[in-house]
């Protein structure tokens, strides 16, 4: 179950012209509606993040975020949390700052709840 990626400027364009944003200490994520049975996921670093090195790991480190979260949502034995991640979005993360201080826990709980806000991440009973 492997996630597309958003690679084409008008695409990252688009979802932040048509799409719903939030934002936490670390990171600001984008979301919107595809016509696709799959969701794509694009990260954007800016300049401020550092250079090429500081900003493909926090890259990194977002994309294996996403990646854990959707595993742990997608196993059979997913009863404690009783959570699924919704198909069919673009989502477009862009790291602040305060990321570079942060560790890859506080990611990742940061972009669970911010997923979750965006109800990309459902309850199912």
């Amino acid at each position: 179950m492997g996630v597309a990626s958003l690679k084409k400027n008008f695409q990252f364009r688009y979802v932040y012209k048509k799409g719903k944003s939030v934002a936490s200490k670390y990171i600001v994520v984008f979301i919107l509606k595809n016509n696709v049975e799959h969701n794509r996921l694009g990260v954007s670093c800016s300049k401020k993040i550092g250079n090429a090195v500081l900003r493909n790991r926090q890259r990194r480190l977002i994309k294996e975020a996403f990646r854990l979260i959707a595993k742990e949502l997608a196993t059979k034995d997913n009863k404690k949390t009783k959570n699924m991640l919704a198909l069919g979005f673009d989502i477009v993360i862009i790291p602040r700052e305060p990321i570079l201080e942060a560790s890859f826990d506080d990611i990742k709980k940061s972009l669970y709840i911010l997923l979750k806000k965006h109800k990309i991440i459902l309850k199912y009973a």
